[in-house]
């Protein structure tokens, strides 16, 4: 469940760890964070607060391992939890989520190509297996096959809360689509974001400057991306 804990009480958390901070503002939210931007020291920053940290955890080995020029991923300052409640401090990047951009978006969307075939050139040997992988690099199946296969597993997705019948025989043949189509033999070990879209990728209009929220993120065909991509 979300957190909603008010502005002032988010400031507090973060005072309490990194000192005092100005010009305090809510930021738009994913569905499972709050998130606000501040400064410090004449820097910019986001703090996202949220019920577990392994998301952020999982944003924090992100920027390790992948960031770079053409993978532009915010610096992790710290994680931190407090009870039921932990935080996430990390840079802000300039400009604003893609889907916020004004105006002629055919430059930006090449970028975007660009960001996408970054990906796919990603050096991932800090992490080992194939799938979602967690804070410390480390995927569930020996092949991007194996991964996908595991979509019918009851400790994947508790398929039996769909009741409709419609929607049921829809769910089969998609799952033995899936069994039918899986890889016999494992592609590169690609980067996969995971949640590759407009909400997730921050632009000054001209150029992806950050690519943000790493939970969902997996080693495999990058190719998942495209075929995702919002």
């Amino acid at each position: 469940m979300k957190t909603k804990l008010s502005t002032s009480g988010i400031q507090k958390l973060v005072e309490r760890k990194i000192g005092a901070v100005s010009r305090f503002e809510q930021l738009p939210e994913g569905l499972v964070s709050q998130a606000y931007g501040f400064w410090r020291d004449g820097e910019p920053y986001v703090v996202r607060v949220g019920r577990s940290p392994d998301g952020f955890n999982k944003d924090a080995f992100a920027w390790r391992a992948f960031s770079s020029t053409a993978l532009p991923i915010p610096e992790v300052i710290c994680v931190d939890t407090s009870g039921d409640v932990s935080i996430c401090i990390s840079r802000r990047a300039s400009g604003v989520r893609v889907s916020d951009v004004d105006g002629n978006l055919a430059t930006l969307s090449a970028r975007i190509l660009d960001v996408l075939a970054a990906l796919d050139r990603t050096d991932t040997s800090a992490t080992i297996g194939f799938g979602a992988f967690d804070a410390r690099g480390r995927a569930p199946c020996q092949t991007w096959g194996g991964y996908l296969l595991r979509v019918s597993a009851p400790d994947f997705c508790d398929w039996d809360l769909i009741g409709d019948r419609t929607l049921r025989r829809c769910l089969e043949a998609a799952i033995q689509a899936v069994e039918r189509l899986a890889p016999a033999d494992p592609p590169g070990r690609g980067l996969i974001h995971g949640d590759f879209g407009s909400a997730n990728l921050i632009s000054d209009g001209r150029a992806v400057t950050a690519i943000i929220d790493w939970d969902r993120a997996m080693i495999g065909d990058a190719a998942y991306d495209q075929a995702n991509l919002f």
